[in-house]
């Protein structure tokens, strides 16, 4: 795996990859992953301990930097270098995991996050995505 390798490059150690779910990759992946964990087919409770649904707001809260692809919805809750990487390519994607392994501006940002304040950033974005007259003029949050 390109991200693994380039973690491992930069005497990155700390880390662990969890493969949800199974597919037919799933043989390659356990030969291949060092520091994985494949809990399989999760249902129910048990999911909930495993993944969240919006990984971004879950990073924010937990502390930790988001990495995501250029091609999702998730970009648009990041702010590049600072809140987190978005990346293109697959080697992007496994330099950007290296880089926010290491302490930099999006760690730091992310250490600061509550729920609180990640719902209203999430309330914000909403708000300039959901702009009737388009634009991105900033949305009022009340509360």
């Amino acid at each position: 795996m390109d991200i693994e390798r380039e973690l491992e490059a930069r005497e990155i150690r700390e880390y662990e990859f969890r493969v949800i779910g199974h597919g037919e990759e799933l043989d390659w992946l356990r030969a291949n992953l060092k520091r994985a964990k494949f809990p399989g087919v999760v249902k129910g409770e048990a999911l909930a301990r495993e993944t969240f649904g919006n990984v971004v707001i879950e990073a924010f809260a937990s502390g930790v930097p988001p990495l995501v692809t250029d091609a999702c919805g998730p970009k648009f809750l990041i702010e590049e270098g600072v809140t987190g990487t978005v990346r293109g390519s697959d080697e992007e994607f496994a330099r950007g995991a290296a880089e926010l392994a290491a302490a930099d501006p999006a760690r730091k940002f992310a250490l600061t996050q509550s729920w609180d304040s990640v719902f209203v950033s999430v309330h914000e974005a909403y708000g300039y995505a959901l702009r009737p007259e388009g634009g991105l003029r900033p949305v009022p949050v009340h509360g």
